[in-house]
C-alpha cells in the first residue's frame, strides 16, 4: 500500500486525506494546530452545500443566512435574498468536522509542524518539530503562510493580503459586507451561531 503524507489539516487537507484514505491509501495528516479558530469569514456557499451534503446535514453548530447588505464607502446599502442559504461554520468546527471524518476514513492524523521537506529518490522525507516523516507522495495543503507553499507555487509574498480576525459578542441576522473609503479590500461581518465573525 502506497504513503500518501498530507501536509496541513484545515479544509483542503483533511478532505484530502478523507478522500484518499477511503480508496484505500495509508495516509497521515500533519498539522500543527488540527481544529482552530482563524480569520476567515466560515461561509459555504450553496454550491458547495449541495456538492458536500454532510456540511449541512452534520449535527455541529452551523448558521444558515440567505440576506446580505453590501455597503458602499458612502453609506449606499444594496440588500440581498438569495434563493439558497449559505452555512456558516466556525473554523475550528468545520476543522473539527472535516478531521473527524478523515480519521473514520482511515487517515491517521498527528499534531506537528513540518519544517522541511525533501525528495530522495522515489520518497520524501519530512521534518517535522516532533518528529520525522516519510512518503511514497506527498499532498501540501498548509495555506498562505506556511513556507512549504512554495513545493508547488510561486507565489510571493507581494501576492498575500493581511487578514485580521474579531470575534464580536452579539447576533444578527444577515450577512454584511463593508467597502471603505481609502481601504484595498473590504470588512466582512459573518453571523456565527453565538457571535460575529469580523
Amino acid at each position: 500500500m502506497q504513503n500518501i503524507a498530507v501536509l496541513g489539516g484545515g479544509p483542503a487537507g483533511a478532505f484530502a486525506g478523507e478522500l484518499l484514505a477511503g480508496a484505500g491509501f495509508f495516509v497521515t495528516i500533519v498539522d500543527e494546530k488540527l481544529a482552530w479558530e482563524k480569520p476567515c469569514g466560515g461561509g459555504l456557499t450553496a454550491k458547495a452545500l449541495q456538492h458536500y451534503p454532510f456540511l449541512a446535514s452534520s449535527d455541529v453548530p452551523k448558521r444558515f443566512v440567505d440576506r446580505i447588505v453590501l455597503v458602499a464607502s458612502n453609506g449606499a446599502r444594496a440588500w440581498m435574498r438569495l434563493r439558497q442559504p449559505l452555512a456558516i461554520y466556525s473554523r475550528q468546527v468545520l476543522n473539527g468536522l472535516l478531521l473527524d471524518r478523515a480519521r473514520r476514513s482511515g487517515a491517521n492524523v498527528v499534531q506537528d509542524r513540518v519544517i522541511g521537506a525533501e525528495r530522495q529518490g522515489s520518497f520524501w522525507q519530512f521534518r517535522g518539530k516532533k518528529d520525522n516523516y516519510g512518503a511514497d507522495f506527498c499532498v501540501v495543503a498548509t495555506g498562505a503562510r506556511n513556507p512549504l507553499r512554495q513545493m508547488g507555487t510561486e507565489l510571493s509574498p507581494a501576492d498575500a493580503y493581511v487578514a485580521l480576525g474579531y470575534f464580536v459578542p452579539r447576533l444578527q441576522e444577515h450577512i454584511e459586507i463593508q467597502f471603505l473609503r481609502q481601504l484595498e479590500g473590504y470588512i466582512w461581518v459573518f453571523p456565527r451561531t453565538d457571535h460575529l465573525s469580523v
